[in-house]
């Protein structure tokens, strides 16, 4: 698989701009013979927990249209982020599609951000997805799903690669890629880091940082403060022979820890 990551300028609620970007970056990676892309969280409004303002931007409905028609014309994988509503309920979702426009995968945030206050109006999901692509099983997260070892430990068991879709401030940035290295450690997976970048409404500033890491914690690919096309031939046997040599899943004691948990739950 030849994987690849679209960090653009975001322009928050404006979905006009972050179509032609999004579309600018799927021209690009088709040209590198790329046969999948993700792009961030939300990808065509930014990141807000004003979600009546994002559903005013752009319908649910028009998001997952405007990328199934890329999709087909370009032949490609594609992720993408956006709000989706459900029995009443908002869920912050990331959607991947089929380069014949079919859902693959689909996945509702699990941990809303509290600190931003999404957690108000977004619901939690409670589901992790996994999606085989090629030779490549795949799962993806949101943003602060990132602080949450515990489902990427449950995703690993599966996956070979962790995408990580967000809108992550540069405030924060150390966290961001200090986290993102130590789940591709822990899990030993590679981790694909997709994030943000430009200002937010509220002059919040996203670097972007968005990066490719392989199962030993090694960085192939990293952008920051610019816009850029990220990309890394991803390949399931260095994930399986990193495992076989340096075993660490083997000794995880999972029954001592559901102790523990079940006692704090």
């Amino acid at each position: 698989m030849k994987l690849a990551l679209g960090q653009f300028t975001t322009t928050w609620l404006e979905p006009t701009k972050n179509k032609e970007n999004c579309l600018k970056l799927v021209e690009k990676a088709k040209d590198q013979l790329c046969n999948i892309i993700f792009f961030p969280e939300m990808t065509l409004t930014g990141f807000s927990w004003d979600i009546k303002s994002v559903i005013n931007c752009i319908s649910p409905k028009d998001t997952f249209n405007f990328f199934k028609e890329i999709a087909l014309k370009y032949s490609m994988y594609i992720g993408f982020g956006s709000v989706e509503k459900e029995n009443s309920k908002y869920y912050n979702s990331y959607t991947i599609l089929s380069p014949k426009g079919i859902v693959i995968s689909k996945y509702y945030k699990v941990h809303p951000f509290s600190p931003g206050k999404e957690n108000l109006l977004i619901s939690p999901g409670d589901s992790i997805s996994f999606c085989p692509i090629d030779n490549i099983t795949l799962s993806t997260f949101i943003c602060y799903d990132l602080r949450f070892p515990e489902i990427f430990q449950i995703a690993s068991k599966k996956s070979q690669l962790i995408i990580v879709a967000s809108a992550w401030p540069n405030a924060r940035k150390e966290h961001w890629l200090t986290l993102l290295k130590a789940r591709a450690i822990e899990n030993q997976c590679y981790i694909a880091g997709i994030n943000s970048y430009g200002h937010d409404l509220e002059n919040q500033y996203y670097s972007g940082d968005s990066v490719i890491i392989n199962a030993n914690g090694e960085i192939l690919s990293c952008c920051s403060d610019k816009e850029d096309l990220l990309t890394a031939d991803i390949k399931a046997e260095e994930v399986f022979n990193i495992r076989k040599k340096f075993n660490v899943n083997e000794d995880r004691k999972n029954h001592t820890y559901l102790k523990y948990y079940k006692q704090f739950i």
